[in-house]
C-alpha cells in the first residue's frame, strides 16, 4: 500500500511540474508583439503577431494556451488564433481561419508552420 501511494504522488509531483513548465512558457508570451514576414499560400508580405495579456488553460486539457491576433501591412487584424503549449514542450498554434500547425523558437525568432492544414505557408516572425 505504501508503494501504491508513493507512486501515485511521485507521477502527481510529475504532471505538476510539467503543467508548471508549460505554463512559464506561456508567461513569456503575455503582451508580446514579433514582427516579420509571411510566406507562401494566401497573405504573403509583412506580418506583426500580438500576443494577448494573459495565459489559461486550453478547454479539456491541461496544456496552457495564449490568444494572439496575425495583423498584415494594412494594420487590420488578419486571423486572430490560440498559441498552445504542450506538455512535451512544443508549441501548436490553431487559428480562426481553419489552420493549424506546429512553432518553433529558437534564437528569439519564432517559425510558424501549417503543417496539419496544408503545409503551405510559413511565418517568420522576431521579437520586437
Amino acid at each position: 500500500m505504501i508503494i501504491f501511494k508513493t507512486l501515485v504522488y511521485l507521477i502527481l509531483f510529475l504532471f505538476a511540474n510539467i503543467s508548471l513548465a508549460s505554463e512559464q512558457e506561456c508567461l513569456k508570451f503575455i503582451k508580446t508583439v514579433w514582427k516579420g514576414e509571411k510566406v507562401g499560400k494566401g497573405y504573403q508580405g509583412p506580418i506583426t503577431i500580438k500576443f494577448k495579456d494573459k495565459c489559461g488553460k486550453a478547454m479539456f486539457s491541461s496544456d496552457f494556451q495564449i490568444k494572439y491576433d496575425w495583423i498584415g501591412k494594412a494594420g487590420r487584424v488578419l486571423t486572430p488564433g490560440v498559441l498552445r503549449f504542450k506538455k512535451n514542450g512544443t508549441m501548436e498554434y490553431k487559428n480562426n481561419a481553419g489552420s493549424n500547425g506546429k512553432v518553433t523558437l529558437e534564437n528569439n525568432k519564432l517559425n510558424w508552420k501549417n503543417i496539419y492544414t496544408g503545409n503551405n505557408y510559413n511565418v517568420n516572425v522576431s521579437k520586437e
